[in-house]
């Protein structure tokens, strides 16, 4: 158990089984790759992966943000409900845009539950601020939606020529806005799922 304090509270983090993050950075280089604009050093990608922190109960995070009101009003009447609900995966990534400057991100997203056709839920922040930058919502059976929230990133935020990046995976994640910042967010999640496969 590694211990992560995060917004003022202690968390008490797992090791992700089968997570290499050498075998994620790779597998980021190739989706790049495939549009044939970044083949240079993983360093220089748009997205590169920091940390795997580890996984926790969704119990043991009652308060991450867009948790679906299903799961809080099952819970509200069975308290050990939450225990045996998903998970939450706690990820570092560097986001670098057209100009060379970098963004630390965290996102911590919760896998849902298959018997309620959830999909994922969490949140994104700037890692050393943590303020808000997108929501990830459990929008439909086993969709997801990305919505990034208007914040200081949003307007200097220098993008890529780029209309669209690489999805990474075949999970259902859908970008509210289509914007570039939505669509790495998409890609780093789907790109972790898909790690086993």
């Amino acid at each position: 158990m590694k211990q992560i304090s995060w917004q003022n509270n202690q968390y008490s983090l797992s090791e992700v089984e089968n997570a290499s993050a050498e075998k994620i950075e790779d597998i980021l280089q190739s989706e790049f790759l495939k549009i044939q604009l970044f083949n240079q050093a993983k360093a220089d990608l748009p997205l590169s992966l920091i940390n795997i922190l580890g996984q926790c109960k969704t119990s043991e995070y009652p308060t991450c943000p867009n948790i679906p009101n299903h799961h809080l009003e099952y819970s509200t009447s069975s308290p050990r409900y939450l225990a045996s609900t998903g998970r939450y995966y706690w990820l570092d990534f560097k986001i670098v845009d057209a100009e060379r400057k970098a963004i630390a991100i965290r996102i911590i997203f919760n896998e849902g539950d298959a018997d309620c056709n959830d999909g994922f839920w969490g949140a994104v922040w700037e890692t050393n601020t943590q303020q808000a930058i997108a929501n990830i919502v459990s929008t439909g059976d086993c969709e997801t939606t990305i919505e990034e929230i208007p914040n200081q990133f949003t307007n200097v935020y220098a993008r890529y020529d780029l209309e669209n990046i690489p999805r990474g995976g075949f999970w259902d994640i859908v970008c509210a806005n289509d914007t570039q910042m939505e669509q790495l967010i998409a890609l780093g999640i789907n790109v972790f799922m898909s790690r086993n496969n």
